[in-house]
């Protein structure tokens, strides 16, 4: 197993806090992609999961879809409530951000 690095990290946070142009998460899987194989709502709310598998493609998923999931699912969020503040930001409860996304197909029941 090769040694943890900070480079193997993506950067979704900084493509959302500044004006980069792409996360590593956020060009890991299409939306397209996500619609044609949505996430189990079951298997998103579950606490017994393959970190390495979701985040970092060892296994089933590809590489990054843990960090494109969330970063899709705020991003529909932002997008169905349009300009909101500081304090709606940290205040967010995570239902709003998963409703979100099964309205979105994203997520599915």
């Amino acid at each position: 197993m090769k040694p943890w690095s900070a480079r193997d990290l993506p950067d979704s946070l900084s493509g959302i806090c500044s004006a980069t142009t792409q996360s590593l998460g956020e060009g890991a899987v299409t939306g397209a992609d996500l619609l044609r194989s949505p996430v189990d709502l079951k298997t998103l709310e579950s606490t017994h999961y393959n970190h390495g598998e979701w985040f970092f493609g060892v296994g089933a998923h590809p590489k990054w879809l843990g960090y494109t999931l969330g970063y899709q699912m705020v991003g529909r969020w932002l997008a169905s409530v349009g300009e909101i503040d500081a304090a709606t930001w940290i205040n967010v409860p995570a239902d709003d951000i998963v409703a979100s996304a099964l309205e979105e197909g994203i997520v599915v029941l």
